[in-house]
Formats: structure tokens, sequence, C-alpha cells
């Protein structure tokens, strides 16, 4: 049996045998010598030759390194969903500011949500929303009263009459 060197990374708890035996066995010497036609085969630590690593091996090295970018990709990925969102909602705001509808709530009184309201919307974009919630909503009507109530139809009505005031309102309004 020989003995062979063996290092036990701290971290992953996984270890290595090193190529070469530290010492050879009985066996092994023979098979070297020519005295014998196998080699030893049985390998086997020893106490004194055990070394602890502090840190990972490599294979636990790259299967961190995988999960480190994944998640990076990830957060990008979120991060770019919330930039999304926020514009979304900044174009939905100036919509019902341009109709008239008082917000239920302010950034100032929403304290989870950190909005930043600095970046401009284009009026085409807020024309083009403005049309596609007058379609939504006139759409909802059946009969010349809204499903919804009175209240949302009249808000309709509104948002239409201002529209059709414009002097572009025929790039928009049929």
């Amino acid at each position: 049996m020989c003995y062979y060197k063996r290092a036990t990374f701290s971290e992953c708890n996984h270890s290595q045998w090193s190529p070469l035996p530290m010492r050879e066995c009985q066996a092994q010497q023979d098979f070297r010598a020519g005295r014998n036609a196998e080699p030893c085969e049985s390998a086997r630590g020893h106490p004194l030759a055990t070394l602890r690593v502090e840190g990972r091996c490599a294979a636990c090295r790259g299967q961190a390194d995988k999960m480190d970018e994944r998640l990076r990709r990830v957060k990008d990925i979120i991060s770019t969903s919330k930039q999304t969102l926020i514009g979304a909602d900044e174009r939905c705001r100036a919509i019902l500011e341009d109709v008239g509808i008082d917000l239920p709530f302010s950034d100032d009184e929403n304290e989870g949500a950190a909005t930043p309201r600095s970046s401009p919307v284009s009026a085409s974009a807020t024309t083009v929303l403005s049309a596609e919630t007058a379609a939504s909503t006139a759409a909802s009507t059946v009969g010349g009263e809204s499903s919804q109530g009175g209240e949302e139809n009249s808000l309709a009505k509104e948002f239409l009459r201002k529209r059709s005031e414009q002097k572009d309102s025929g790039l928009y309004m049929r």
C-alpha cells in the first residue's frame, strides 16, 4: 500500500491526491525492479501527509464563477425591466394628467416607490398612448352607456372632446 499526499480544501471539503506517491510500498518497488508482474493498486493517505488548503478546489471555483455571471445577468435584466416599468408609469401619468384625472397617490406619499420623474415624455408617445386609451375606453361602452360606470364614460367623453379641439387631431382621431 503506497502513501500519497492529499490536499483537502477548507470551503468545499473536496480532496485531491498527489499524482506521485510520497512513499512506495514493497510491492510497487518490486514492480519497478521487474520482480513483480503487477503494480500496487491500493493507495493510502497519512495524516502527516495531508494538507489543508484555504479556499475551494478548481471545479468549485469554476461553478461559483458561472453562478456569479448568471446572477449578474439576471440583475441586469431586472434593472432594465424596472427602468421600462418606470417609463411606462411616467407615460401613463402624463396621459392621465392630460385628461385631467387626479392621481390617487403621488411619489411622495408612496414610500416604497422611488421613481425618477426627470425623463421627458415625448408628445408623439403621449398622443399614441392617449389615442389607445381613448379607443379602449370607447370600446368598453355599450349602447352609449359605460359598462364600468357613468363617471368613467364622462371622463372618456371629456378626453375625446379635448383631443378633437387640438389642431392636429386629424392625425389620431377618425
